[in-house]
């Protein structure tokens, strides 16, 4: 069943992946806002390592149109907003 996270400040789905015996095989992380920002792996570490950076992918993509004045605008944004986020860091133990 999904579960609804913020992710580097941003709403995402997070969905464990089993195989037929019901073990857990991957994660599946996908943006509720945009469902092509998406990543899979098999650790939750990989998956949020890959979910940064199809954002990043995602966010070079939809600004590279804009102005220079535009994207610094933007960027200390997305800054004051970094500051406020809680992140979820994957824990390490076994």
């Amino acid at each position: 069943m999904p579960i609804l996270y913020n992710f580097y400040g941003k709403a995402s789905w997070l969905t464990p992946v089993f195989d037929s015996n019901g073990f857990l095989q991957n994660y599946f992380i996908v943006s509720a806002a945009n469902p092509e920002i998406a990543a899979y792996a098999s650790t939750l570490y990989e998956a949020l390592r890959a979910y940064k950076t199809a954002f990043k992918r995602a966010t070079a993509q939809s600004t590279a149109h804009l102005s220079k004045k535009r994207k610094k605008r933007l960027a200390r944004s997305n800054e004051c907003s970094r500051k406020r986020q809680v992140i979820i860091q994957p824990s390490h133990s076994y």
